[in-house]
């Protein structure tokens, strides 16, 4: 379904369509910590991961928008992985809380940051970005997350980036859609310029 044009023709005006990974990725490259980084991997972890590249200073998407979908590739576990962090009638944040004293948690912590370094190491060793930026809700799991999954990437990479979490956290998607606007209408003057 195209969506920019169905809620285009409801309110009459132009509307524009991003994925959230893609938004909260320009969003870490214009205010986070990814300023003045041209080659960024964002991983948006939360309910379902996705992820966004930066290549050159520009966002990526492919010529079907699909860059960075490599979620979809089920063999990586990025599907399952939070829902393994839930299995221990918790939620996340509680198996997160808990995994410093309690060694079931710290295993199931440990396999869902397994899981993420596999599809993170494979979007790596494609651009070989100079940063890897984690984002989303499980991001507040902080140094719980961050070090098992440097670990891994590690391993699995030949030069892993630095890896770091978002400084936006949950703002990153909505203020990715204001930088999007906000390219928009550089655009729109821009090009009535040149028609003048």
């Amino acid at each position: 379904m195209n969506l920019s044009g169905y809620f285009a023709s409801r309110f009459g005006c132009q509307v524009n369509a991003e994925n959230d990974a893609n938004l909260a990725t320009l969003a870490e490259h214009w205010r986070g910590c990814a300023r003045h980084i041209d080659d960024v991997v964002y991983i948006l972890a939360g309910r379902r991961t996705g992820a966004g590249m930066i290549v050159g200073g520009r966002l990526h998407r492919g010529p079907n928008g699909a860059a960075g979908e490599i979620g979809n590739l089920r063999l990586l576990g990025w599907c399952d992985a939070p829902g393994d962090l839930e299995a221990h009638g918790a939620d996340a944040e509680a198996v997160f809380s808990a995994a410093p004293s309690d060694l079931e948690a710290a295993d199931a912590v440990r396999a869902y940051a397994s899981a993420l370094a596999n599809g993170i190491s494979a979007l790596v060793l494609t651009p070989d970005p100079d940063l890897v930026v984690i984002g989303g809700g499980l991001s507040r799991a902080g140094d719980q997350l961050l070090q098992p999954l440097r670990d891994r990437v590690n391993e699995l990479c030949l030069t892993a980036p630095r890896t770091e979490v978002s400084e936006l956290g949950d703002e990153s998607v909505a203020l990715g859609a204001v930088r999007t606007a906000l390219d928009h209408i550089d655009q729109e003057v821009f090009d009535a310029g040149l028609q003048l």
